[in-house]
């Protein structure tokens, strides 16, 4: 019995050396200084598309953007790290080490911190504590588990409903259907989404722009979670009389920053760093059904007085996206009847769309997470349906209904695309408050819903009153009253 404990001892140490060896650290660096980069040459690390998107809003190319300087990357692998990721927002490198080498780190003359002070990924010695950074709840598969081979009354199928609360059956008879505008969506995985008739469109149709897995370091997001996939569809499911998403005809590219075994802070640094990638691919808008507020260490959680929109690191990331020129789109969460009860991480964002979630007799639900802001800051900004929404299923043939934030958001993500297809002379930032504008209760938000259900039919109303001079030479946009 002696040697049995030993030998479980014995395992436990090589476990713990293992785990040190793979800890990730987020090391921020101290300048940008002798950069090879240049702001006057944004072509060496943005795309065309990009460069093009920034002009178009007026937003000047800053040292801030300039990439991580080459020469300290290679500082950093001289000591034996390993460098997976670099962010030109933070400036910072994402490494792989043991403890030894990040105390050598520590020494470099390019050193300024370690985010958090030690490693990101710790999770051993801790319980989970909160799987809420999926913010989906309550999955439920339909019924009768309906294949596609079966039709539902109406070109919408079974998304008849989620559609026509936010008015995207009009935006689509309007011809606005997403074409030309690039949407990034960051998720656990997009389980089996390049084999399912319900999205296959966007394969024949060469959609996808890119896929990458910022978890596990490759270009395979097809075999993890199927989070994603439900996600995905709420936008780009295009069958008619079966399904068809608020987008159906968008480009998107698909980003795994999140995993389902673990829930701890790296998860926000791969939301930066797939947030960095998205805007050097021109991307448009982001949808991030995704959040953050209690870990697997309950010593690294948020509390409720950090989500002042500039504390949390996915927070800031999805601000600087904004600033950047893309439209950030995220779930409230789905804490409402937790002890946390409010929004999460990056949904304090005050640049960020904050979607909760409504049945379909538009009633807030029992989960949708609630504002406001730390500070009062209104949150949520929108509403959406969350309850019953009818995504697809990894299972190619069923339709799923699932209840969660993590279904209002890109629901509204793919209305949000719609609307900017329509009036491209605007800003991300303008999008956004006309987004708000075009909620059913604009002057009276709530901690609930914030301005409300927006309507693309209110939105382009409300670009007649605000910015009907600069957008008078856009197609004109028929509207009607809800």
């Amino acid at each position: 019995m002696m040697k049995n404990y030993l030998l479980l001892f014995v395992l436990f140490l090589l476990s713990e050396a293992v785990q040190a060896q793979n800890n990730r650290y987020l090391i921020l660096l101290k300048d940008k200084a002798n950069s090879p980069f240049s702001v006057g040459q944004p072509s060496g690390f943005l795309s065309s598309r990009s460069v093009q998107r920034r002009q178009r809003q007026q937003i000047a190319v800053t040292a801030h953007d300039l990439p991580v300087n080459p020469n300290y990357v290679s500082q950093i692998k001289a000591t034996g790290a390993t460098v997976l990721y670099t962010s030109r927002w933070l400036n910072a490198v994402l490494v792989q080490t043991d403890s030894i080498t990040w105390k050598t780190l520590k020494q470099l003359s390019s050193y300024k911190s370690t985010y958090r002070n030690g490693p990101l990924n710790a999770t051993a010695t801790y319980p989970l504590v909160n799987a809420g950074a999926l913010t989906s709840e309550n999955p439920s598969q339909s019924s009768a588990g309906q294949k596609v081979a079966q039709t539902q009354a109406g070109f919408y199928g079974f998304a008849d409903v989620q559609i026509s609360m936010l008015g995207a059956d009009f935006m689509h008879s309007q011809g606005y259907r997403g074409e030309g505008m690039w949407i990034g969506v960051f998720d656990s995985g997009f389980l089996n989404a390049n084999n399912l008739q319900l999205l296959d469109s966007l394969f024949v149709q060469n959609r996808v722009l890119t896929t990458y897995d910022f978890v596990s370091g490759n270009t395979n997001v097809f075999d993890d979670d199927k989070h994603g996939t439900n996600v995905l569809s709420c936008m780009a499911a295009n069958r008619p009389n079966v399904l068809v998403g608020t987008a159906p005809r968008a480009s998107y590219a698909l980003f795994r920053t999140e995993t389902t075994a673990s829930e701890t802070p790296v998860e926000e640094a791969y939301w930066l760093f797939a947030a960095e990638r998205a805007d050097s691919l021109g991307i448009d808008v982001i949808n991030s059904s995704l959040g953050y507020s209690g870990f697997d260490n309950p010593a690294q959680n948020y509390k409720y007085a950090d989500l002042d929109g500039n504390k949390p690191l996915v927070t800031k990331a999805a601000d600087w996206a904004v600033g950047a020129g893309m439209v950030v789109v995220n779930s409230a969460g789905n804490e409402r009847a937790k002890p946390w009860k409010y929004i999460i991480a990056p949904a304090d964002g005050d640049s960020v769309l904050a979607i909760a979630a409504v049945d379909s007799n538009r009633v807030i639900t029992s989960f949708s997470s609630l504002g406001p802001a730390t500070g009062g800051r209104t949150k949520p900004d929108l509403a959406a349906m969350g309850q019953a929404v009818a995504v697809a299923s990894p299972n190619d043939g069923f339709i799923s209904l699932v209840s969660g934030t993590s279904f209002s958001s890109p629901l509204t993500a793919g209305l949000v695309a719609g609307f900017w297809q329509a009036y491209p002379c605007l800003s991300a930032i303008e999008v956004v408050r006309l987004m708000r504008q075009a909620g059913d209760h604009p002057n009276t938000p709530d901690n609930d819903t914030g301005y409300g259900i927006p309507t693309f039919s209110r939105a382009a109303k409300a670009v007649e009153v605000y910015f009907n001079r600069r957008c008078a030479t856009v197609k004109a946009v028929k509207v009607k009253t809800d």
